[in-house]
């Protein structure tokens, strides 16, 4: 027996007939033949009872009939199919055997669905008139939708009707984002943007309080196989349609707490987490929900590098209470890695915004011990340093420069605060060289003249504050030199070409030196001689480092004279005597561009004295 029909449920308590076994059993499979699935109702799954039992032929012929007449009233007649669908739903018996309540649920879906599947991208086909979504959604669609998974016990029913339901949904969704302009007729029946936003609400608060009917081996999933996976890749599929509902620039508090996408986080992380136990295809689907999840913990930070949303320290207590104490942190670095391999290879354009959230939580004391055994730190740093090398190619692009040092700095700032240099640290040292992102984040702010310096600022404080402990330690010389000299090698680049750009205003990169020269911070001695170059020039020569590039632009670092000569260290009984003295004390004083002074900047010479000090 043939049919163009699939997926055709069949509730029965039959026992004579032929096996179910005799027919197909993989719910959702599509092809031309009919698939048939015995079900039955919650208690009898409590009861311990299995799927199946018998089915007689004629009644499943007659079945069939029953839902190629309902699928034909639900496509022609929508107000009336929508009345016999509300009035099965207020009969039905709560978590009970709805046999004919899940026929036309799954009727609904498999139009809906065919519907959107239909003119998926064309917001012309979605706004015609002729579209039978309209005509469901004028008949009462969205608000018996919002009635039935509003109910407190939605997730209690049987999983075929939630997952019916979470396909209804993501078609009415669907619908919602595509269709710009609704034909007159059906303006008053079309539900707002704000209204989509908020209908799901509950559904999110419950589904991430019940995540385990989406796991491998709960009950309903034991008496009826396969019922947990259609859930995930319902959800999954419900999760990335709703997505692009949610365009705000920044997510606050409000949309956290009244929207519940506090809740919606929580399971967008799960619908990525559980991706690869549904197959590759689902994998790749599931990646693209890490941007979703990272946009509703992180708040969205703009590109200023400003959290407007959700802050640090509450990025830091969800991933404490919903990441690393659920899923474990090893588990959830090697998920991220396979992510990351995944989207390396591809252009991505939500691959810099993804980083930039992600890397808030992932300066949580917990990843540190597993961030370059899980090889996550060698992929994002991978992926920052093509960001850079791309930048440094076009000097006059400045897009790249917003996008990339509000994610590098912050990163490795929090990677490199409370912890030592033996580990994390010594790493970033060694083989990140982390002083090559700093000195490139003072040259990417000179570039874009910012007035806004606090990346830069910040991962400056937190270096120098590290040598001032290292040198007042006895058992800190070694890390104190490895420090000192990841600093040391090209400083001189990094300062002349700070001194070559030419600042439109004073601050915050420029002051006469003379207005500053007291409350500057600069030692006594580098105050009274009047320059910076009074200190110890092998330090001041230690503390910027350029990027290694190959091309040369007027923002290119200038090259050191003489890289491999480091400089010798001047008699304690005299000022220091170097060849490169003059040249310094010329940068450190003043400048000329044009015929015309320019002031040094002065957070380089305030840097210069923190670190010599």
């Amino acid at each position: 027996m043939s049919a163009k029909v699939s997926s055709v449920p069949l509730w029965v308590q039959e026992t004579k007939g032929f096996p179910v076994e005799g027919f197909k059993t993989a719910a959702g499979e599509q092809d031309d033949s009919v698939v048939f699935v015995a079900h039955a109702s919650a208690e009898y799954y409590r009861a311990g009872g299995k799927v199946g039992t018998y089915v007689r032929s004629g009644f499943a012929e007659w079945f069939l009939r029953q839902q190629q007449a309902t699928q034909e009233l639900v496509m022609l007649q929508p107000s009336k199919a929508m009345e016999l669908w509300k009035a099965k739903y207020d009969a039905r018996i709560p978590t009970g055997m709805n046999a004919e309540l899940w026929d036309i649920t799954h009727v609904f879906a498999n139009v809906t669905a065919l519907t959107a599947r239909d003119v998926s991208g064309n917001t012309s086909a979605f706004a015609s008139p002729r579209n039978p979504i309209l005509g469901h959604l004028r008949a009462g669609l969205f608000k018996h939708c919002q009635r039935i998974i509003s109910e407190d016990n939605f997730l209690n029913e049987h999983p075929f009707f939630i997952w019916r339901m979470l396909s209804i949904l993501s078609a009415v969704c669907l619908s919602c984002n595509m269709i710009s302009v609704v034909p007159l007729a059906f303006k008053a029946h079309m539900p707002s943007r704000e209204d989509v936003l908020m209908m799901p609400a509950k559904l999110w608060q419950m589904a991430s309080a019940r995540r385990d009917i989406f796991l491998d081996g709960d009950l309903y999933d034991r008496t009826f196989p396969g019922s947990a996976s259609q859930l995930r890749v319902n959800l999954r599929y419900l999760l990335y349609i709703f997505c692009p509902l949610m365009n705000y620039p920044v997510l606050n508090k409000h949309d956290l707490k009244v929207k519940k996408y506090e809740h919606l986080r929580r399971l967008s992380v799960f619908a990525w987490f559980t991706g690869p136990l549904d197959g590759q295809d689902e994998t790749i689907h599931a990646d693209l929900l890490l941007d979703t999840a990272c946009t509703c913990w992180s708040g969205h930070r703009l590109p200023s590098g400003q959290s407007l949303g959700v802050s640090d320290e509450e990025v830091l207590e969800f991933f404490t209470e919903d990441i690393v104490s659920v899923y474990g942190a090893e588990p959830f670095l090697s998920r991220l890695r396979t992510t990351l391999e995944a989207t390396e290879g591809r252009e991505s354009d939500y691959l810099p915004t993804m980083l930039r959230e992600m890397s808030r939580g992932l300066v949580h004391p917990a990843f540190r011990a597993h961030l370059e055994t899980s090889h996550v730190m060698e992929l994002i740093m991978h992926v920052f340093r093509k960001m850079l090398d791309a930048s440094l190619l076009d000097t006059d692009d400045m897009s790249m420069h917003v996008a990339l040092f509000p994610t590098i700095l912050p990163f490795l700032n929090g990677l490199s605060k409370d912890a030592g240099v033996k580990d994390i640290v010594t790493l970033l040292l060694r083989k990140y060289d982390v002083m090559t992102w700093i000195s490139a984040g003072l040259l990417s702010c000179a570039r874009l003249d910012a007035t806004n310096t606090t990346n830069v600022s910040e991962i400056i404080h937190t270096y120098q504050s590290m040598v001032q402990q290292l040198k007042r330690r006895k058992s800190g010389k070694a890390d104190y030199h490895l420090l000192v000299n990841s600093l040391r090698r090209v400083w001189y680049g990094t300062l002349a070409t700070l001194q070559q750009h030419t600042y439109p205003s004073p601050e915050p990169w420029t002051v006469p030196f003379g207005a500053r020269r007291r409350s500057s911070g600069l030692p006594r001695s580098c105050r009274r001689h009047g320059h910076a170059t009074s200190c110890r020039f092998r330090l001041m020569g230690a503390l910027f480092l350029i990027p290694p590039v190959r091309t040369v632009s007027r923002f290119s670092p200038v090259p050191h004279p003489h890289p491999q000569r480091p400089a010798r260290r001047p008699p304690k009984s005299r000022p220091p005597v170097s060849r490169h003295h003059g040249m310094a004390r010329s940068l450190c004083s003043a400048r000329f561009v044009g015929g015309r002074q320019q002031p040094c900047p002065v957070r380089v010479r305030n840097l210069i004295a923190a670190l010599v000090a």
